[in-house]
């Protein structure tokens, strides 16, 4: 099968957006075969990193730059999301603890659940970028 080509996408931090990643997101992982199920999941996973990315990096301000690029690698999926706001720190993520119900406070637990590879990278001056993989069964 024919790999597609990357596709890139530059928006607002503006929650009204999210739905654009999703569409953009589903259609790629569709394209690539992942089965319904799973292409929820990665749709879910994407959507809760981008909201991460809105509430955390950018402080909830909406004016800011996202830029969200999702690659078929044959095997895989690689989805990157790139921010320019205040930097992850990988090490102290963490997602409330399962017994306390109530809304919120687990989308890390959901992207860590369903991606393959969640990695961090701050290395650039300013900002973060996530990587998500999620590889073919």
């Amino acid at each position: 099968m024919k790999r597609i080509p990357s596709v890139k996408l530059s928006l607002p931090s503006h929650p009204r957006f999210l739905g654009l990643i999703r569409m953009a997101i589903s259609q790629v992982a569709k394209e690539m075969q992942f089965g319904k199920k799973e292409v929820k999941n990665i749709v879910l996973a994407i959507d809760e990193a981008c909201t991460n990315v809105i509430k955390y990096a950018y402080q909830g301000r909406y004016n800011q730059r996202m830029i969200i690029t999702a690659e078929d690698k044959d095997d895989r999926l690689e989805v990157s999301i790139r921010d320019f706001g205040k930097k992850a720190k990988p090490g102290s993520l963490r997602h409330r603890p399962l017994k306390k119900v109530r809304p919120g406070g687990l989308g890390i637990f959901f992207i860590k659940k369903i991606m393959d590879e969640v990695r961090y990278d701050t290395s650039s001056k300013i900002g973060t970028t996530l990587r998500l993989i999620k590889y073919k069964k």
